[in-house]
This record gives structure tokens, sequence and C-alpha cells, in this order.
């Protein structure tokens, strides 16, 4: 055991971080610093745990522990009282994290921005927790939540390390897409949200660097979300092939941007390494890796494809320091094995209740892994003031988190206080998400029958949510509950004469694990029929031919999802086992070798290809074949009896011989009560939830989602022309405008002109109750009027009528110190801090800006709100060919409404 102050490691996350991306820009010498990392030590692919949400990963990696030891199950988790959500926080932890068990053993350890980690722990050093880049507004200016660094003694120290989103101005952001010169930023969404994407990866950098320098340090665990984030927003524009549904203009702009993030984590790496020395071990990882859009399952549409849709299973893992072996590219290392290495690094025991390993392979000498039966069981214990996380977020968040600025909007007049979904309805659904997290995760990590009520609650609370019932169904399958998944099915699509395309698959699965094989072919190609670029349907037809011995629709079935995915391994590992039943011994060596390149930690591919070089006479490379398979799946017991069997007639080795024979009779005896227990459980059946029909489900679940489900759009044949924007974006300079322009109004003069909008506000009052009243645009005479609506309002529009919108874009700050400005004038004092509000109207506008984008009911045109200043006869013509001339018979009088001592709040260009 090192002493404290003899040893230091620094542990770097690196969210999404991908292995492919990596390798072409360290190709290109781009990655200097990483690639001095890789050449100095030791590379592997990481291998993920489902569910791929980052905060349980995460919390995974730092524990050594599965989410159901640790307890973080996802982002949110119901607020005070059952009401809105809130971030999951450190007290939701019940075990130790690696610098807690440090810090426990006296070495000196910093954590910056990990998942989970607010309020920030007491540990011996420095602990920043992941609220860092959201500080709120309080008395006396901004500052960060209670509880955002411990110790309190540092908490001022904070506000100088945040940075904010407006000191990224124009060289920042043209440094990360050079030809975004042409874009004004505040016409283009996506410049203000990389802008916001660089400010928080830098504020941690900034946390990070301050803290390293502050205090002396053994250990250092710094966590960057950051290029999860970049990924999210950017992928889709990624490398070289333009994406179908994008412009080419921003496929141009865009496509190199993602490659700037990694060299931007580069820099910053370099830095953090400067500081930590060059005898510090590093370990840097991260929990998942990032497809590119062209990678994924053709069904889904990656522009609106959910969070953990975008993320490959294998992630990243690096290690160089002393005692490191230098240049190695090692087997893959489980996520759980990380916090194990890390604590081996300091020459401490593994806890015997971690399921992970340390990995020798790191070590140029390794030294034996030692256990005790757990760290939970030392002291000191945890220390953690949940009073800080409870009051600091009860303010903040509200419903969805945005309930400061839906006040805000309140203050300012704009919406009614009554508008929005039932905060109860919010905590109700992110408790449902955190069972569900907790379910999947427990099937994923072989704790199957333990998900099993877990699941069933779910579908007693949601019996319509198919994806509860299907994945019930997968779990009863996994644990061996034939006959149960089997009525689950039945009694659940029992008035469907054929079955979802699902329900079919999984009927499929049912009926050929009891045997019923024509059957199982049956159900796989009605699935097939109905979702015919579905991968898994594929692969599991292909499977049901090769058991039914019609090898070559079996080699069309797996050729196909091939075709459909040339890396999806399942399939090639199919096909290697399909031509072994062929005796086709060189193609199944070669497809499970296709397999292994794609997944090298595929135990069931090595195995495979072993099977085929043993029938083929490579004997030695197939013996590596099978050492490799049970090195990545110990349970393969054949492999141990193929071990055996070679090494004693061509290997001579009898020794080895002799252990792989025992091995094989131990794992042959463990599989053989696992067999029982599943063939025991093949019958069992027990009282089912009352499962509603096809048709009841379906009607629960149109009453369940109906305010989330619109109506067909533009069916009603009204069309009404709306002027939108923020709060003090200048839409009642636009409305004044087309008034002037010869187009009616709707306004009831309720709001008079004051200090603040001096020339009227345009308003018609009703409008602000549309979301409750959806009706009152059914009154006559709406028609062929301009309509002032506030932004927040767009989306609560009733979907029949069609909509032309025009919508005002100036530049935040303007419109966050314009907003402020009124307040003050008015006596009152804002609930946001400047910074947060800007944030907040940034994602706001964003997110009504995609919705009317993707509505088939609305058009849109972006008035710049400072072009109508310096080139407003070209704004003017937009104008008026979008809403049309007969609309706008006096377009030329538009232009003498515009004064320019109406532009107050004038700030430089960021």
């Amino acid at each position: 055991m090192a002493s404290p102050g003899q040893r230091k490691v620094l542990f770097v996350g690196w969210d999404a971080a991908d292995w492919n991306i990596l390798h072409s820009l360290m190709d290109q010498g781009l990655l200097p610093t990483f690639s001095s990392l890789v050449s100095r030590g030791v590379m592997a692919d990481l291998q993920s745990m489902d569910p791929m949400l980052s905060p349980m990963l995460w919390t995974s990696i730092t524990t050594g522990h599965v989410p159901d030891r640790h307890g973080v199950f996802g982002f949110i988790e119901p607020g005070p009282e059952g009401k809105g959500v809130q971030p999951v926080g450190s007290y939701r932890r019940k075990v130790k994290a690696v610098w807690d068990i440090l810090s426990g053993e006296g070495y000196r350890c910093h954590q910056i921005g990990f998942w989970a980690t607010h309020p920030a722990e007491a540990i011996n050093g420095i602990s920043i927790s992941n609220q860092i880049t959201h500080p709120i507004s309080a008395a006396g200016g901004r500052v960060h939540l209670p509880g955002t660094i411990s110790p309190e003694q540092y908490y001022e120290d904070l506000n100088p390390l945040f940075v904010r989103k407006r000191e990224i101005g124009a060289a920042e952001i043209l440094a990360f897409a050079p030809k975004a010169k042409a874009l004004g930023a505040e016409e283009d969404p996506r410049l203000p949200i990389l802008a916001e994407n660089i400010a928080e990866a830098a504020t941690i950098q900034a946390a990070a660097t301050w803290a390293l320098e502050k205090e002396p340090w053994d250990f250092a665990a710094v966590y960057f979300e950051s290029l999860d984030q970049f990924c999210h927003e950017f992928m889709i524009f990624h490398g070289d092939q333009r994406h179908p549904d994008l412009a080419e203009r921003d496929h141009e702009i865009f496509s190199d941007l993602i490659h700037a993030a990694y060299r931007f984590h580069d820099l910053m790496l370099a830095r953090l390494l400067e500081i930590a020395g060059k005898d510090t071990t590093v370990v840097l990882c991260s929990d998942h890796g990032f497809l590119n859009w062209k990678e994924m399952n053709p069904i889904l549409d990656p522009r609106h494809a959910g969070i953990s849709s975008w993320h490959r299973r294998e992630g990243v893992f690096v290690m160089a320091g002393p005692g490191v072996r230098k240049d190695e590219h090692i087997s893959p290392v489980h996520l759980l094995d990380v916090c194990p290495t890390l604590l081996h690094a300091f020459g401490l025991p593994v806890g015997q209740d971690m399921p992970g390993r340390v990995v020798p392979a790191v070590f140029e000498t390794p030294e034996k892994e030692t256990r005790i039966p757990s760290w939970e069981d030392r002291d000191p214990r945890r220390v953690v003031d949940e009073s800080h996380f409870q009051t600091a977020f009860q303010s903040t968040t509200g419903a969805g988190g945005a309930g400061a600025l839906t006040k805000h909007f309140e203050a300012l007049g704009y919406i009614e206080a009554s508008a929005g979904q039932a905060p109860e309805a919010i905590a109700e659904q992110a408790g449902l998400e955190l069972i569900y997290n907790h379910a999947r995760s427990l099937q994923a990590t072989g704790y199957g029958p333990r998900a099993l009520p877990l699941f069933e609650r779910l579908v007693r609370e949601r019996p319509y949510d198919s994806h509860f019932l299907f994945d019930w169904v997968r779990c009863l399958l996994a644990c061996g509950y034939l006959e149960q998944a089997r009525r689950v099915i039945e009694t659940s699509f029992r008035d469907e004469v054929v079955f979802p395309p699902m329900a079919a698959y999984l009927a499929g699965r049912i009926h050929l694990n009891l045997g019923n094989r024509d059957q199982a072919r049956l159900y796989f190609q009605d699935a097939l029929e109905a979702d015919p670029h579905n991968l898994e349907f594929h692969l599991q037809l292909g499977v049901c031919y090769t058991r039914l011995k019609d090898w070559s629709n079996a080699e069309t079935c797996f050729d196909r999802a091939i075709e459909i995915n040339p890396r999806f391994a399942p399939a090639h590992l199919a096909r290697a086992h399909l031509y072994l039943k062929m005796h086709e011994n060189a193609k199944a060596a070669d497809s499970g070798f296709v397999a292994v390149d794609l997944k090298p930690n595929y135990g069931q591919a090595h195995y495979l290809v072993g099977i085929a070089l043993s029938r083929m006479g490579w004997y030695e490379r197939a013996i590596q074949a099978f050492e490799f398979a049970i090195l990545h799946e110990p349970a393969l017991k054949r492999a141990y009896h193929w071990l055996a069997t070679l090494q004693r007639n061509v290997g001579n080795d009898p020794q080895k011989a002799k252990r792989y024979q025992e091995m094989w009779k131990a794992a042959s005896a463990e599989m053989e009560v696992q067999n029982r227990l599943l063939d025991e459980n093949w019958a069992k059946t027990t009282p089912l939830p009352e499962i509603p029909d096809s048709g009841t489900r379906r009607r629960l679940e149109q009453e369940e989602i109906a305010k989330f489900r619109r109506p067909e759009p533009g069916t009603s044949g009204k069309s009404f022309i709306l002027v939108s924007g923020l709060p003090r974006s200048g839409t009642s300079l636009l409305m004044q405008m087309l008034e002037a322009g010869g187009l009616p109004i709707q306004t009831d003069g309720i709001r008079q002109a004051d200090p603040n909008n001096p020339l009227g506000f345009f308003e018609w009052e009703p409008i602000k109750r549309v979301p409750q009243e959806p009706e009152l645009l059914d009154e006559p005479g709406l028609e062929g009027k301009g309509i002032k609506i506030i932004s927040a309002l767009l989306p609560h529009l009733p979907p029949p009528h069609r909509y032309r919108v025009l919508f005002m874009m100036r530049p935040i700050a303007e419109v966050a110190q314009s907003q402020i400005r009124m307040l003050e004038r008015g006596g009152e004092s804002p609930e946001i801090e400047r910074e947060a509000l800007e944030r907040q109207l940034l994602a706001h506008r964003h997110s009504c800006l995609q919705y009317i984008d993707r509505a088939p009911n609305f058009e849109v045109l972006r008035v710049p709100f400072r072009r109508l200043f310096e080139d407003a006869p070209q704004v003017v013509g937009e104008i008026e060919k979008f809403i049309g001339s007969e609309q706008l018979p006096l377009a030329e009088r538009m232009l003498s409404v515009i004064d320019s001592r109406l532009y107050r709040e004038k700030q430089d260009f960021e």
C-alpha cells in the first residue's frame, strides 16, 4: 500500500468518447496529448452496461457497483411532495465512491463535476458537484447552489470559475466551425448552443485546474460531459457524407465540428497533465462510445432518436504512468473494472462485493489482487447534507426544470399561471422512469428474477404502455418462464388477428424455445413483413431456419441483416454457426473473425472460430481462440472441453489438459444447475395483472397522452397570421409595421402603451388562454388578421388550423437585458440570474423553433431584429413575400414605422 504523498493518480472522464473518432484524429496527428498518453500506456475498449444512461454508468465506474447496489437510476426524480422533478443527487448514492474510499485511508482527493454529486460530500480534499455549470440567482448577484462545493470555505471562489456563454465570442465559435462566419449568430440557433457547450466544458476545466493547483492531492477525478453534448447536437452533420435530409450548406459548415470538439478536449487534457506532473498515473475513460448517423438502426430517424440510441456499447479506456505497460492494446475492460483498478494502483484491496476485477494486463509487474469483504463497513461514513439539496432545488426546478423561467414570463405578464402540465403528473412519470431503469439494469447485470416484479409493477401502472409489456416478456424469457411469457403475449393481444411486429417477434422466440419451430417461423415472418428493416427479426428468423435445417433461407436472413447493417456482429456470429452446421469451416472462420473484429470481447465468436480452426487443422490458433473465448465468457463450458482435448492430443501439455478438464467439469456442473432451474421455470405461471385487450389499451393510451398527441394538422381549412418570439424581442414593433402595411390587427388595447413599449403592445388578451380554450380561434373574423402570441404558447395552438408565423430573432443578450429593465421599471427584481436567464431563454427559443419547424401545419419566417434597422427594405420585402402582397397592400409604409430610437439595449455582436 502506497502511503499518502507517495503516488498520484489523475482520473479523467470524457463522456461518449469514441475510438473510431479518436483513431481517425490520432492518425492525422491532431490529438498530440491523447496520442502521447496512448503511446506511453495501455488502451482498450471499455464495455458498457444497459441502460446506457450517464448518471447510472458513471456512478458504476466511480463506485465499482451495479446500479441496484449504488442506487442511482437516472437523471431526475420526483420533486418534494411529489410535485415536479429535480436532478438525482448524491444522497441517492448508497455506497462509497473511489474518492470516499481513498479519503478514508488518508489520501488527499479532489472530485470535480461527476454525475449525482450534488450536494458535494465532505472528503479529504475538494469536492465540486455537477451543479458547477448551473449557477442560480440570489440576493447579491449570481451564486451557485448551496452545497456545490465542499469545504464551504471555498464557496466564494466558485463564481470566477464559471465561464459565461457571452464570453464565448465570434473567435471561439469560428475556431470550432470556421465556415460559420456566413451565419448570423442570432439567426441560427445552433451557434448559441455551440457557445453553451464550449462554456460548460471551459467551466469544468477552470474548476479542475483551480482545485489541482489550490490544494495538494493524491487522487483527482475530473468529469467532462461536454463531448456527449457536442455529439448529440452535431453528430448528424459529421463526416464527408451528408445526411440526405440536411441542407448542403449546413453540412459544409458543421461537418468538422465533432473533430474540433475532440481537439478542444485534447488541449484541456494537456493542461491537466502539465499540472499533474510526469510521475502521475493517468486513467482516462468514457462510459460508452457514440455512433455516427450512418451506423444507426435504419428504422430510426437520427435527428429525433432517443438519447441512448446514439450510444455505442464500447467506450474508451486508457491508462499510463509509472509501472504501467507501454504502447499496449489489451483486451476489453469492463466498466466495473475501473474502480478496482484505481484502488489497486494505490495498493488497496478490492471490495468482495464489487463485481469487477483489477485489470492485471495494465501493469508491468502485476501484483496479486487482494479482497476485503466490503469498503462500506469501514469508517469514516459518507457525509452528505441532504438539506442543501432539497432547499436548493425547490425554487429552481418546478415543472420539468422550467419553473423559474415560467415564473419569469408570468411576471412580465405574457402567460397565464395555469398553463402547462400538472407537476404531479411530471413527478409520477419521473418515478416510473426510475423503476424502469432499475429493472433494465437488473436484467442486464444478471438479476433478471429481481427485475420481474418491477416490470410487472410497471405493467400494472401503465397497462397500455407496450415498452413496459414487451420488456416484461423479454425478462420472463431470459429467466426461463416460457409458459408465463406465452400467456402474457396471448392475453395482451387476444383480440388481434395478426400480432403487432414486436409481439409477433416475442411470440416467435417463445415458441422457438418451446420447440415449436414451424410456429416460431410463422411469427417471425409476420414480424418481418410488418418491419422489414429490423435486424433482430432477420436474425431470429435465420436462427429458426437453422434449427429447421433450412440452410438456404437461414443464410438469406443473415445476409439480409448484414446488408442492412454490416457492423451487426450477432448476424456474423449466427452465420458462422450456420456454416459450421453446413461443415463449411473456412466460411465459418471468416464470419467468426468478422464478428471478433467488430466486437473483440465476443466470447461466442472466439469459440466458433476455435471450432472452425480445429476442424481445419490449425490447432495452435484454435487453442488461442478458445483461450480468448473463456477469457471473455468464462461460462463457455464447451471451450474448456476443446482446450483439454487439444492440449492432450496436439499441445503436448498434460498439465494444462488436466486443468482444463477440471474446469470443464466444474463449469458443466454449474451449467447443469442453471439449466435445471430453467427447466423448472418454463412451465411455471403466476396470476397475471389485469391486462386489457389491445383495443382497450389503445383507448387508455389515447386518453392518457391526449395532451401530447395532436389531431391531424391543418385539416380545418382555417389559416392564421401570427407574430411571435421571446418577450421583448421586437414583436410589438413588427405588429405596428404590419398594421402600417395594411394588415388588420387583432388587439383589444387592454395593455396600454408605457415606457416599456411607448407605441403600444398590440396584444389580444384572450390568446393567453389558448392552452385551456383552444376554441378561441373559432371566433369569427380572426382569419386574415395579425395576432401577437408569445413563443411559449405556440405548441399549444389547436393543430387542425394552419399558421404562418413571423418569428422575431433578437440577440439573446439584448432580450434578457430588456426583460430585466422592464421588471425593474415595474419595481420588481428578476427571479433568475442574468446568465441563467440567457441560457434558459436560448433553450426555450430553440425548442419552440424546433417544434414549429417540424409541425406540418406551420410555416415560419425568421425576422432578424437587427436587420430591421440595418437593411429594412430587404427584410420588408421578405415579409411581404411570406405573407402575400394582397395581405399587405401598403407594404412600402412599413418602413416609416422603423425608428432607431426604439432599438434600446443594443449590444455588440458576441
